[in-house]
């Protein structure tokens, strides 16, 4: 494996490296194609590569689609902010290598994410083999940590390190490291070219349009180095600000674009992704509820041992670069205090866990690097060969966990979704029209290249509220859902920490978010129990989905009077979750559709004209 022993400092290719992300990749696919020997690609993509969603985003993107509308008789007015440099690279690919292009992008983030950790630690003149291994064990951290639990805190949070899910953190998070990589060297090099200059514009760019949380801790970070260059550099700002000026000029030139689509996009979409305004009471409860965050006991002892290494290291280093200890500790601070100034100075906040959850990811990252600093330098005697066995045995450990996870998959599923390729496949002259409330079966129907859908997951789509909520109601009538079932499905359901309605959600997402900072239009109009779970929630508990009554009411009266007319187009194809409420109660005429049979988890509906019934 350890072919080569060093890497030149410039140099971004590193053949260990590139061995252990292919060993990594290859294994981790080989586990998935043995455990489901007769899947093809599409079902592989389908549940593999983490995050369904963003599919039609690559597909939109590809054909300059940016109000994408898929309903038979609804037309989108206004665009969908997509976020295009966190799909761009993955839109590329599949263009050229089609689905195989995802296997071939996470070998090259996998790739990137461990070469930029590794030129981090090399930067901080930590032993190659030393650095080599650290970055295999942060890569591996969210999986070791996935199902624990420290001191109330779920650690589960710290798959946005890094994860195969797409695109985040798979791409947001090399773009992040990247720029954590470019502050280190604009801090430690007393000289920083134009090109180095430019390259911070780029990377900021990349990372305010693919995850803005990790923007602000950049943005933030940067400030701190560039003041405390101004404050020790005499004349530094005349002698650069022309580099700064064209780096600040390449960020504004590459996110004009996302904002001019943003600009143009649905209004209604901003409050689907949770989006809420800022007035100056909710600055305020935000901004004491992080504080509450931050002088917890357990934050104040991470906090104290952070701050007593850093003063350990100062104090005592030797061949550490004092410039090191310090800019960790600066990016400690800057993720500190970036939810507070993102709630000071934004107009507007959407799911703002992130925040603290980087904060708990940083403090990690910080800790490690310390510590790596700290065996790197004082305690590091043993042959360097003990990192080989060792990097080994984190590459198995991985694929012993990923092994564990793709075991406990649901199988039959999985042998749904085949099964139901086929039957598109053996049918795909006569099926146009996709009937379906699951984003994974509109994903498929798009991946067979089908373009015609009777309803459409609202966070993938341009509609509006009132579209998406008009073109449901008619599909429930549709399948026969009587006045009592359609309230039964569109009631506040509580699950085991949080409540939630899938159907809610898959029409208007965080519409109907409820919490002690906000619920829809400010209501309090909800019943005991539920408005007293709501006042106890954290404002970070922002994927909580709570209708009030008059919302209930409402949206029941519009059902009953609803009126379908005739223009309704009968699908070809219905799937439908067979444990879901609506599969529970649809009841489709007998003479029109035929239910299938060989199914498990879904329960499948195909016009009788086009299939004979078994």
């Amino acid at each position: 494996m350890f072919l080569q022993k060093y890497i030149h400092k410039n140099n971004f290719f590193d053949l260990n490296i590139f061995i252990s992300s292919f060993l990594i990749i290859f294994f981790k696919w080989a586990i998935s194609f043995l455990l489901f020997k007769d899947e093809n690609l599409v079902n592989k993509v389908l549940f593999d590569i983490s995050d369904v969603y963003y599919f039609p985003f690559i597909l939109n993107f590809l054909e300059l689609n940016f109000s994408p509308d898929y309903l038979l008789d609804i037309k989108s007015e206004n665009l969908i902010p997509i976020p295009i440099y966190s799909i761009l690279i993955h839109a590329i690919f599949f263009k050229i290598f089609g689905l195989f292009g995802f296997f071939i992008l996470e070998l090259f983030f996998l790739y990137i994410f461990l070469i930029i950790i590794h030129k981090i630690l090399l930067y901080c003149k930590i032993n190659y083999f030393l650095a080599l291994t650290i970055s295999l064990f942060i890569f591996i951290i969210p999986s070791l940590f996935a199902n624990l639990q420290l001191m109330n805190i779920n650690l589960s949070i710290v798959n946005g390190i890094f994860s195969f899910r797409f695109p985040r953190p798979l791409v947001t998070s090399c773009y992040f490291f990247w720029g954590i990589y470019l502050a280190l060297q604009y801090y430690k090099d007393d000289k920083f070219d134009l090109k180095k200059f430019l390259l911070i514009g780029v990377c900021l760019s990349l990372v305010f349009v693919s995850y803005y949380y990790n923007f602000i801790s950049l943005f933030i970070l940067f400030i701190f180095l560039f003041v405390n260059k101004i404050l020790n550099i005499k004349d530094y700002f005349k002698n650069n600000y022309l580099s700064i000026f064209l780096s600040v000029l390449i960020f504004l030139l590459l996110t004009l674009p996302y904002l001019y689509i943003y600009s143009l996009s649905e209004k209604d979409f901003s409050s689907m992704m949770g989006v809420i305004d800022l007035n100056f009471d909710l600055r305020i409860k935000l901004l004491m509820h992080f504080l509450s965050k931050i002088f917890t006991f357990k934050f104040i002892i991470v906090f104290l041992l952070i701050t007593f290494l850093r003063f350990f290291l100062l104090k005592s280093q030797n061949q550490i670069n004092e410039k090191i200890i310090k800019f960790f500790y600066f990016f400690f601070l800057a993720t500190l205090i970036s939810p507070f100034f993102f709630t000071i100075f934004s107009p507007s906040i959407s799911e703002i866990y992130h925040f603290l959850n980087w904060i708990v990811i940083t403090s990690i990252l910080v800790l490690i690097i310390y510590f790596s600093l700290f065996i790197n330098f004082k305690l590091l005697k043993i042959n360097k060969l003990f990192f080989l066995p060792l990097s080994f045995f984190l590459i198995l450990l991985f694929q012993f966990i990923h092994y564990e996870n793709l075991n406990n998959d649901n199988k039959y599923l999985r042998k749904d979704y085949l099964n139901l390729q086929k039957l598109i496949d053996l049918n795909t002259n006569e099926l146009e029209t996709l009937l379906s409330f699951s984003i994974r079966s509109q994903v498929l129907w798009m991946l067979k290249d089908k373009k015609k859908f009777a309803s459409i997951e609202s966070s993938v789509s341009s509609l509006s509220f009132d579209q998406l909520e008009q073109n449901f109601i008619q599909n429930l009538k549709f399948l026969n859902i009587s006045n009592n079932e359609f309230f039964e499905i569109i009631s506040n359901k509580k699950g085991s920490w949080r409540y939630s309605n899938e159907y809610i959600k898959y029409i208007s997402w965080y519409k109907y978010r409820a919490n002690s900072l906000v619920t829809f239009e400010s209501s309090k109009d909800f019943d005991e129990n539920e408005l007293k779970y709501i006042l106890n929630s954290s404002p970070t508990k922002t994927q909580q989905i709570i209708l009030p009554k008059f919302e209930i009411e409402r949206l029941v009266k519009t059902y009953k009077t609803f009126n379908s007319g005739s223009n309704f187009e009968n699908p070809d194809l219905i799937i439908l979750k067979k444990d879901s409420l609506i599969s529970k109660y649809v009841n489709l005429e007998n003479d029109l559709y035929c239910k299938l049979s060989g199914f498990n988890n879904l329960k499948i509906f195909i016009l009788r004209e086009l299939e004979k019934c078994t």
